[in-house]
């Protein structure tokens, strides 16, 4: 393979909108009252005449196929030079972004779907529309931005995730939404005497940076990959992109206006919370910013997290710049993988039409019942569990041998990135990791799909939320994806 001289091309686009918007991420449907801060896209283009990939990072909860076709289409559109089937168009995972998905979206209640009084809640269709014009312009000006750069990689250790599943000596009581628990919880308390360990040991704190220049070794731009999604104040209502929001101004007061993309590492498991010391914390953010105003429940945590990683970004770039790459080998494979389906057994059917039963008894509340955000939060959530009860269901009913999986692998000299379209957890990111024949290898979740979470072997026999029958693809999935990653990775090193 010969390499030939890396181009590079950086746009942003502002994807905030004024108006009320129903905000993506809880069982119950919020609408927001204000904006934190803005949510965002920013699009990365790097390529040479063998091949390209174009990052496209999205402050949003999700990436549904729908809104990668519009995107596509519409660039195509406008120039049909951009190899579109480059396009990776990622999710940070924020829970304070507006709604773009289908009024028939299958999944958590949209507004279509349930009474709503005293409220308008304006169709995702709209924002879809929007949001998609902004994002194929951003592409555009990507492009027309491409200009000869040179490109470093390296790593550093930043912690922003922490596991998020509790496991105890025995089995607990209880459910999270249509998810029984079992010997772990998500978000389970950590102050009891039951409580054993978390289930992934913690959390990884490995933060990878690649980074770019111009001809004159001048910073143009990053990407950073953090192991865990992007998700602090999800239950606030206003419109923000999280702590992304904070290490993007943290590194732009060191280096002004730079493009800085943030990827959603495997983080299916892992939260940026800690569940135990909180005492300690919380003593730690009452000094540490002494006299300073709050401007949300969990800001001082995302400032805490960005300054850890704006500390990193400094640590990587003193030595990884000493090493630019302008002619690097570039190869991006795409392809569709059967991953086998997690089946549904009989006494969990039994159990979710239990839950589901419970639900449907408790039937639509209108405005007599309730102040109209109690009625817009019962109403809400009862829809979510209806829709992920009838899917658990189907699943049962209906069973899917298999589910199609999109996946890419991605070379950039000896630096590589694999993308999958789930909450992958960090156990599937290690074995990638640990056997990939690149120097160093970046995997980034919740990619052009949203196939929900993939956990382990023993997360599916521990339970609760993220786990079990939830879950479309199996663990043994989970071991298939890992040796196909690995298989396209070879591949892209096969005609050295």
């Amino acid at each position: 393979m010969s390499a030939s001289q890396l181009l590079v091309g950086y746009a942003s686009a502002t994807l905030t909108v004024p108006d009320p918007v129903h905000l993506l991420g809880q069982f119950h449907m919020r609408l927001n009252t204000g904006v934190q801060d803005d949510v965002a896209a920013q699009v990365m283009f790097l390529g040479n005449d063998a091949d390209s990939v174009i990052f496209v990072s999205i402050d949003t909860e999700e990436i549904q196929p729908y809104l990668v076709t519009e995107v596509q289409r519409k660039v195509h559109l406008r120039n049909a030079r951009i190899p579109v089937e480059s396009l990776l168009l990622h999710a940070t995972h924020t829970h304070g972004a507006p709604s773009y998905l289908r009024d028939d979206h299958p999944g958590l209640a949209e507004a279509a779907q349930f009474p709503h009084p005293g409220y308008v809640i304006p169709s995702g269709d709209s924002y879809r529309a929007e949001m998609t014009d902004r994002l194929a312009e951003a592409i555009l000006r990507a492009w027309d931005n491409r200009a000869p750069g040179a490109m470093a990689y390296g790593y550093g250790y930043a912690t922003a995730g922490h596991c998020r599943r509790v496991c105890y000596y025995r089995e607990q009581s209880g459910r999270t939404g249509i998810a029984r628990n079992g010997t772990c919880v998500m978000y389970g308390s950590t102050d009891t005497a039951e409580f054993s360990h978390f289930e992934n040991g913690g959390g990884d704190a490995m933060m990878q940076v690649l980074y770019t220049f111009d001809r004159h070794r001048t910073l143009t731009g990053a990407v950073i990959c953090l192991p865990c999604p992007f998700q602090l104040d999800e239950s606030d209502e206003r419109t923000t992109a999280s702590f992304a929001h904070e290490i993007r101004e943290t590194i732009r007061s060191i280096h002004p206006e730079l493009p800085v993309l943030l990827l959603s590492g495997a983080g299916g498991d892992v939260s940026p919370r800690m569940l135990y010391a909180k005492q300690a914390e919380d003593r730690r953010f009452r000094l540490k910013y002494a006299g300073e105003t709050a401007k949300s429940s969990e800001y001082f945590r995302r400032r805490d997290i960005a300054e850890r990683v704006g500390a990193a970004f400094e640590e990587i770039l003193s030595w990884a710049s000493r090493e630019l790459d302008s002619f690097p080998k570039i190869r991006h494979l795409r392809e569709i993988v059967p991953l086998p389906a997690r089946q549904v057994s009989l006494s969990e059917y039994e159990y979710v039409k239990t839950v589901r039963a419970e639900w449907e008894r408790a039937g639509e509340w209108s405005a007599d019942d309730g102040s109209r955000e109690e009625v817009l939060r019962h109403n809400s959530t009862r829809q979510s569990v209806l829709n992920l009860a009838d899917e658990v269901l189907r699943r049962y009913e209906r069973p899917v041998v298999a589910w199609d999986v999109e996946v890419h692998a991605i070379r950039l000299g000896d630096f590589a990135c694999v993308t999958v379209p789930l909450e992958l957890y960090q156990d599937y990111h290690y074995q990638v990791q640990a056997r990939s024949p690149m120097t160093q290898t970046m995997v980034v979740q919740m990619v052009n799909d949203s196939l929900g979470y993939l956990s382990t072997t023993r997360a599916d026999a521990g339970g609760g939320y993220s786990a079990g029958y939830l879950n479309k693809v199996s663990p043994e999935g989970g071991r298939i994806l890992v040796d196909r990653l690995l298989a396209l990775l070879l591949r892209t090193k096969a005609d050295e």
